[in-house]
């Protein structure tokens, strides 16, 4: 499904929908040309899925959740027309974070998480 775009000033918005609460991606235009492009946070293999159209969920499985997350950002990319791959551009800088798994959990599987 192609971005809405919307342009002010410096910042380009590409999102979903139409009053979205999130951009899945900001870019930046710095004063040289180049572009600052910020991606939105993933919920790793959950996200995923509905994002790269794939048949199964992934979960706790590190190993795969990570590469699909830029697979994402990599088809944002395209999708935005900003480039082909994702190695055409630089990281500088990523912020990423773990969070507790959902599944087993005390609070939401009891009988699971005592397994």
């Amino acid at each position: 499904m192609p971005f809405n775009i919307k342009k002010r000033g410096k910042l380009t918005y590409y999102f979903e929908g139409e009053d979205p609460v999130l951009s899945a991606m900001v870019v930046e235009e710095q004063i040289d040309g180049d572009l600052r492009i910020h991606f939105s946070g993933l919920t790793g293999g959950h996200s995923a899925t509905g994002i790269l159209n794939l048949d199964t969920v992934t979960s706790m499985e590190p190993s795969i959740e990570v590469p699909l997350v830029f697979r994402c950002w990599e088809q944002w990319l395209q999708e935005a027309g900003l480039c082909q791959s994702i190695t055409e551009i630089d990281f500088i800088e990523v912020h990423a974070f773990g969070a507790q798994p959902k599944s087993p959990s005390p609070l939401s599987d009891p009988a699971g998480y005592r397994r």
